[in-house]
Order: structure tokens, then sequence, then C-alpha cells
């Protein structure tokens, strides 16, 4: 996991990456598997933050040290087994009060645990294990800011609330409001009165008119009613959040757009609403400049006057003599005249000695004159068959 500064320019810290081969999380210095959540500590000038991932642990981790986490919490279900963690949250109150200590956690079958961090992690403080649908992981763990309620999103597509005194059954509960993202959230609104969440993108396979948008949904804390028509959407709404000091909505879809919702009189001059008095850059267009390309005769020069193109002058390309590779190749470039083969005919300079030789023989003649005096030429040329070369050697007809 990487942390960057606001600008998002530069990364300040890296979390270790765990041992691969040690198989007890404890003693592994950082996550061994895929990060599904990461949350810093809301209190103020805190330099600590949480994550899970797909190892069944949450870590929590410091700034000041970079070796290793503080804190490894594993997380088991029902018989004892790991199970995977998917969501986690601090208590996001900044005053402190009896719940301001605990830390929540979702998994992937269902179940909400919740440890103090006065106590050892070993032993779970509050749990419940039949928080969801068994077969449906938990995307989203909210805190109220009176910390007392503890809202629950699930791929199960329920909202639920609960109190953490009552921790067996839930408050309330709101259902078929669909979800098919790992992360989809819940926030509460500022004076913590209401809260809100995404609802995503239905596509029914049997019946088109079961087929719904996505939506943003506000609900009254208390009883889970909606308190306001739906915000309709051409797609999936993921990610949500009510801005505790701008008192601004920011929604995310699954197009990769940002929507944000404010009221012009209860939000401040501040976040989005610094954007909206900026002028739009306007784009530069080529057709606002038009270039005459005509050429320009003066006065006393005659319309039918060709004006001739200036010639290109060159310099002469010099042909690359050709270098010699080795000892032998520069003797016999030295010894042969250049473009010999070219510029010559090589029968003819062979038949300029033709007398020579008859007169004046050196080689040849002389070793037969004895012998042979009479020289003997063949009176008939045997043609070739050009299919006995296919032939092998042993089959061939002897002659």
């Amino acid at each position: 996991m990487f942390l960057f500064i606001a600008s998002g320019k530069h990364i300040i810290y890296k979390t270790v990456l765990g041992d691969m081969y040690v198989t007890d999380m404890n003693r592994t210095k950082g996550h061994k598997s895929l990060l599904n959540y990461g949350c810093w500590n809301p209190s103020s000038n805190s330099e600590e933050f949480m994550t899970c991932a797909d190892d069944c642990t949450l870590r929590i981790w410091s700034l000041n040290k970079r070796d290793q986490q503080l804190h490894v919490i594993r997380t088991k279900g029902e018989s004892g087994h790991d199970v995977r963690t998917t969501t986690c949250t601090y208590n996001q109150s900044l005053y402190h009060n009896e719940n301001s200590n605990l830390i929540a956690a979702g998994c992937d079958n269902g179940s909400i645990l919740v440890w103090d961090r006065r106590r050892s992690f070993v032993h779970v403080t509050f749990k419940c294990l039949n928080a969801h649908l068994q077969d449906e992981s938990i995307t989203s763990l909210k805190w109220s800011y009176d910390n007392q309620i503890l809202a629950s999103r699930s791929t199960d597509h329920t909202l639920k609330l609960w109190d953490i005194r009552k921790f067996n059954q839930c408050l309330s509960s709101c259902e078929n409001i669909y979800n098919h993202f790992s992360m989809t959230n819940i926030s509460f609104s500022p004076n913590d009165k209401f809260l809100i969440t995404g609802v995503s993108k239905f596509i029914s396979s049997t019946n088109t008119d079961n087929d719904t948008n996505g939506k943003l949904l506000i609900f009254n804390r208390n009883d889970l009613s909606k308190i306001s028509n739906e915000i309709s959407f051409n797609d999936s709404v993921i990610r949500t959040i009510w801005h505790p000091k701008l008192n601004q909505i920011f929604t995310t879809t699954n197009n990769g757009l940002i929507r944000v919702f404010y009221d012009e009189q209860r939000s401040p001059m501040a976040g989005i609403r610094l954007c909206l008095n900026r002028k739009e850059k306007k784009a530069k267009d080529t057709n606002d400049f038009i270039t005459n390309i005509d050429p320009i005769i003066a006065s006393s020069s005659t319309s039918d006057s060709k004006i001739e193109p200036k010639k290109q002058i060159f310099p002469e390309k010099r042909k690359e003599e050709h270098k010699s590779s080795s000892l032998h190749q520069h003797l016999i470039q030295t010894i042969v005249k250049p473009n010999f083969i070219e510029k010559e005919d090589s029968r003819v300079e062979l038949l300029k000695y033709a007398k020579e030789a008859e007169s004046n023989p050196k080689w040849i003649t002389p070793a037969y004159v004895h012998t042979q005096p009479k020289p003997i030429f063949q009176q008939q040329i045997e043609e070739e068959n050009d299919d006995d070369d296919l032939l092998p050697v042993l089959k061939k007809t002897k002659k």
C-alpha cells in the first residue's frame, strides 16, 4: 500500500510486504495477499491507519514505524477458521467516550467483528456472526458521529443499522437496494440525522420491466425511511461521501464520472463551489485563422508572367570507393586495372596473343613435339543425358 501527499505527486509511505513462506500471520511484517480496504484514524493529528486484506488479517500501521505494522488482528469465523476481511473502520467520533476505542471489521461470510483497543486483539469484544447472508460479503461499515449506531452494507442488497449495546439483532433494515460492487459504501450526514448510499444498476434477464437505473438514496437514521425522492443515475452508484465541513455530497459511478450535490444556502463557498465561478477555457479553433497562399504580384508585372521556381543546387555526390577488407584484395586491386571487365572484352584480349602463341609456343606444343607431333582431336561429341544425374551411381547402365 502506498501513501501519497495531498497533491498526489510524491509517495511518503509504503507498507512492507509480508513473507510468502511464513504461514503464521502474526510473524509476518505485512500483508501477504490482496488489500481490500484502508482507512485513517479520525482522531486529530493521528499518524495511524488500518488495512485489511485477503490474508484474513487487519493490520494497524504508523507513519513513524516503517519496517512493520504495529498490531495484527486475525479474523475468524464461528468454527474458528480464518475468514477474509473485506472492510474495516475506526470509530469516527472526535470526542472521547466509552465507544471511541472500538474498531470494526466486515467479513466475506456476512459477519461483523468489533474489538476494543484497550484490550488484547486475541479475543473479539462484540460479534454478530449472522449479520448478513453467509455467502455475501460486507462492502462497508460506518459509525455514526455519536458512536452509538453502526451501519452495514452488503452484497445481499440490504442496508442495516446496529446498536452496539444490543448487537444480536439489527435496529432496522432496508432490502432490495441492489449492490453489485465490493466498494459500495455508506456515509452519515454532518448533523447525524441522515445517511446515504448508492444503488447499482439492475438489468433483468427475463422481464425488462424490472430493470432499474443507479440511484442515490437518502434515509432517516432512526428507521431507514426515505426522506426525499431518489436521485436517478444512468449507471451504478458506487462510492458516496457527505462531507462534514463542506456539507456537499460527492458520488462516483462505474463509468468513471463524479457528481456533486450541494445547497446554495447551507453549503459554504468552498469545495465544488469554487470551481463554478471560473470561466471555461475556450479551445482554440483553427478556423479562426484563414491564410492567403496566393502569390503576391506587383503592379508593374503582368498577370501572364509566370513565376519560375528556384532551382536548388545540390553538391555532386562522390562515389564511394570500394575498400578492401584483406591484404589479398588490396594487392589484386593495385595490380588489376580498375573497371577492366566493364570496359574491355575478354575474348578480344585473348585473340591478340593467338598468332604469337602459334609462332612462338612455350608450354604445351614443345612438350608433344616428339611423342605426338600431329594433334588428334575427338571425332564425335556424345550428348549427355540429364536424367543420368538423377539416378544413383550403382543403377546407371554401363557403356
